[in-house]
C-alpha cells in the first residue's frame, strides 16, 4: 500500500510540475520523417515555418492547401517502454518491489531531476498560392524537472538525514500563431540558378502562459528532530499578444544543390496583458511543533495576486540546411540549428539533422533521418507519403534518445493532408 501510495503521489507531483498547458519548432509530418533536416527541402505551405524564402523556388505545385495537420511529441529523461513494463506494470515485478528494483528505479533518474516535455501543434490552415502564403497554428509547449530527492524519499523511505526538494522546475505556454508569408526572386545567375529572400509577419494571440520562477525545499532529520520546506514561486497568465519575424534567403545551384538559411523570432515577444498573476506556496513541518498528543499542525501558506502586464522574449534561432539531389529521386539533406536562449519550448543546444528521401514512385516518398544535439539529444525519424495526383498525406514519426521504439523515452508523430495544384 505504501508503495503504491507514492506513485500516486509521485504521479500528482509530475502534474503539478507540469502547469496547465501543453512545439516551438512546427514540426510537419514529411519533416518529422526526416529526421528535422528539412530547412532546405521545404516547399510550399511548409516553407512558412522553416523558411519562408523557400516559397519562391522552384515547386511542383503553384497552390497548395493544407486542411488538417496534427503533430505531437511527448519525451522523459528516464522511462522507455521496457522500463513500464518492467517497473511499473503486474506482469513486470509481480506486484512488489525488492530493494534491488527499488534501487534500479531510483538510478533511472538523472541526478539532475527527472524531467518531462510535451508539445503540441495544430494546423488549423495551410495557404501557398506562388510565393505567398498564410498559416494559422495552434502550439503549446509544456515542461518539467522534478528532483531526484522526493523520489528517493518516497520508494526507500527516510534512509537518509538530508534530501533535496530543490531544483524543480516548470513551464508552459499555449498560442495561436498567425504567419503571413512573402518571398522574392533576386537576379545573381553568377552564383545561383535561383536566389530568394522571404519574410514571415508572425500575430501571436496567446492563451495561457506559466512559470516557476523560484523553487526550494529540504526534508532533514536527525535522531530527535525532523524538519521540512517547500517553497514555489511562479506566475501565470490567462491571455496575451505579440509579434515576431522570420528571415530567410535560398538559392538553387546547378539545380541539384539547395541552401537555405534564415532567421527565425527576430524582435519576437508576446505581452501577457489579461489574467496575470503571482503565486507563491509554501509549506513547512517541524518537531518542535509537536503538541501533547504528538500531532503536528503544519505551516501551509498558498496565495495569489494580480500583477501588472509583463512580456516573455522568443529566442532567436538561426537555421543553415543543405539539400542535394542526387539522383532524380533521391534527395540528401543535412541542417544545424542553433536556438540563442533556452526558453518557450527551444533548446540552447546546437542541433545536426541528416536525412533523406527515396521516392521509388513519385506516389509514395519514404524518408529517414536522425537528429543529434537540441532537445532530444538523439532522435531517428522515419516517414512516408502518398501523393495521389492533388490530394497528398503524409505521416512521420520519431524516437526519442534511441533508435528502438521499446528503448525510446519518448516519441513523436505527425500527418497532415493537403490539397496541391
Amino acid at each position: 500500500m505504501l508503495k503504491k501510495i507514492s506513485i500516486f503521489a509521485g504521479t500528482i507531483l509530475l502534474l503539478l510540475c507540469s502547469v496547465s498547458q501543453i512545439p516551438a519548432q512546427s514540426y510537419d509530418a514529411t519533416s518529422m520523417g526526416m529526421g528535422g533536416a528539412y530547412g532546405a527541402v521545404s516547399r510550399g505551405v511548409n516553407a512558412i515555418a522553416w523558411n519562408p524564402a523557400n516559397l519562391a523556388l522552384p515547386r511542383s505545385s503553384w497552390f497548395e492547401l493544407n486542411f488538417i495537420g496534427v503533430n505531437l511529441n511527448v519525451a522523459n529523461s528516464s522511462l522507455t517502454i521496457d522500463n513500464y513494463e518492467k517497473y511499473l506494470t503486474q506482469a513486470g515485478h509481480g506486484g512488489e518491489w525488492d530493494d534491488k528494483e527499488i534501487d534500479e528505479l531510483i538510478a533511472l533518474v538523472p541526478d539532475d531531476g527527472f524531467s518531462l516535455n510535451g508539445e503540441l501543434n495544430a494546423n488549423a490552415l495551410g495557404l501557398a498560392i506562388g510565393p505567398f502564403g498564410v498559416s494559422v497554428q495552434f502550439l503549446g509547449n509544456a515542461q518539467g524537472i522534478i528532483p531526484k530527492g522526493p523520489f528517493e524519499l518516497m520508494l526507500k523511505g527516510n534512509t537518509k538525514s538530508y534530501y533535496d526538494f530543490g531544483g524543480t522546475d516548470a513551464d508552459g505556454y499555449s498560442t495561436v500563431k498567425v504567419s503571413l508569408a512573402a518571398s522574392h526572386k533576386i537576379p545573381v545567375k553568377k552564383y545561383f540558378d535561383v536566389f530568394a529572400l522571404g519574410l514571415n509577419l508572425n500575430y501571436f494571440r496567446a492563451i495561457g502562459y506559466g512559470e516557476i520562477s523560484e523553487a526550494r525545499g529540504s526534508f532533514i532529520t536527525g535522531l530527535e528532530y525532523i524538519h521540512s520546506d517547500i517553497l514555489l514561486t511562479g506566475r501565470t497568465a490567462e491571455s496575451g499578444n505579440g509579434f515576431g519575424l522570420d528571415f530567410g534567403a535560398a538559392g538553387v545551384i546547378n539545380k541539384k544543390l539547395t541552401v537555405s538559411m534564415s532567421f527565425q523570432n527576430l524582435l519576437g515577444s508576446i505581452n501577457w496583458n489579461s489574467g496575470t498573476e503571482r503565486f507563491y506556496n509554501y509549506f513547512m513541518i517541524d518537531s518542535a511543533q509537536y503538541k501533547e498528543d504528538l500531532t503536528i499542525d503544519p505551516v501551509d501558506t498558498n496565495f495569489t495576486e494580480k500583477i501588472g502586464e509583463f512580456s516573455t522574449r522568443l529566442p532567436v534561432v538561426f537555421h543553415l540546411g543543405l539539400a542535394y539531389e542526387l539522383k532524380p529521386n533521391l534527395t540528401l539533406a543535412l541542417d544545424v540549428e542553433q536556438a540563442f536562449k533556452k526558453a518557450m519550448g527551444y533548446s540552447d543546444q546546437a542541433k545536426l539533422s541528416v536525412g533523406a528521401e527515396f521516392r521509388p514512385t513519385p506516389i509514395v516518398p519514404l524518408r529517414a533521418g536522425f537528429t543529434i544535439g537540441g532537445k532530444w539529444d538523439f532522435a531517428l525519424g522515419l516517414g512516408i507519403g502518398f501523393h495521389m495526383k492533388a490530394v497528398q498525406f503524409d505521416f512521420g514519426y520519431s524516437m526519442h534518445r534511441a533508435a528502438w521504439f521499446s528503448l525510446s523515452k519518448g516519441f513523436s508523430t505527425a500527418f497532415n493532408i493537403r490539397i496541391a495544384i
